[in-house]
């Protein structure tokens, strides 16, 4: 009876080292997919012509986890009914899922691959626990939607925090602050699990909201992790046709401990008139 016991126990050991030996794969994009606060006039940019287009686009390209922006509770919703994936967080102005018209940086998640261990948002304000909030001349709200997952396969577990920085150009003091917020909760997950960051930031590597995001080598630039980078340098086209983004200011960071093995903003869009949004989706492979 003790050999038996004892063959258990070392079954037991293997399997565990086996788990802990997978690596866990994650493809995972950044993608703002802009709100309808009021109908466009023109087709091309309404909702109810763009969403039978990214729920193809994400059929076809099948991100694991994804970091998004602007989009209002009801799109949100739309499109976790038609595309079958799962979503973290809640609305800017009230931290639920209540209220149609609110925006959200929702992240939408594969639930065959991945479990929600742990969530919350956090508002680039004074009070950043307080929902709704902002500060620093700002004239709405921003946030940070971060989530805890278990990749089902490897055992693995990681944070996603994903951000949406202020927009106007004389405001880079609000995204500073909005840098420092982010970082403070980097530094909070990095002692448990590897982190990755997405997210319109509203700024270029220059600037300082994003020098100070990867000043101190916690975080790396996603582009620059791999030789060849695929697609337009820049991610923001604002439906303009024939136009070749030049300005990233949709990024991926990820921490020291997480290997990026692709790097491409996905820009089929462009080339076929079927919008999305009047952003490029960011897209990495990513392994750790």
């Amino acid at each position: 009876m003790r050999g038996v016991r004892v063959c258990f126990l070392a079954l037991a050991i293997i399997l565990s080292c086996n788990v802990a030996a997978r690596k866990c794969k994650l493809n995972v994009m950044s993608f703002n997919m802009l709100f309808e606060h009021v109908k466009p006039a023109q087709e091309e940019r309404q909702w109810v012509n763009r969403l039978p287009n990214a729920v193809e686009f994400f059929s076809q390209y099948r991100p694991d986890v994804v970091g998004t922006q602007e989009l209002q509770t009801f799109q949100v919703r739309e499109f976790v009914a038609q595309s079958g994936y799962g979503w973290v967080g809640g609305s800017l102005s009230r931290g639920n899922r209540e209220g149609d018209k609110s925006e959200n940086e929702a992240i939408f998640y594969r639930k065959d691959k991945l479990e929600v261990l742990d969530e919350g948002n956090i508002w680039f304000s004074e009070t950043p626990d307080k929902p709704g909030s902002f500060s620093w001349g700002m004239k709405y709200p921003r946030m940070c939607t971060w989530a805890k997952f278990r990749e089902r396969s490897s055992g693995k577990v990681f944070y996603v925090l994903n951000s949406h920085f202020y927009v106007d150009a004389d405001k880079e003091d609000a995204r500073l602050e909005a840098a420092r917020i982010v970082m403070d909760k980097v530094r909070e997950a990095i002692k448990d699990a590897p982190v990755i960051c997405t997210g319109d930031f509203n700024g270029l590597v220059e600037n300082a909201s994003i020098q100070y995001l990867l000043r101190d080598g916690v975080l790396k630039d996603a582009r620059v992790m791999v030789k060849k980078p695929e697609g337009p340098e820049g991610s923001f086209h604002g439906f303009r046709r024939n136009f070749v983004p030049s300005r990233r200011i949709d990024h991926i960071f990820v921490s020291d401990n997480v290997k990026v093995k692709s790097y491409r903003i996905i820009d089929d869009q462009i080339k076929t008139y079927r919008y999305i949004s009047d952003h490029l989706p960011v897209s990495v492979f990513l392994e750790f």
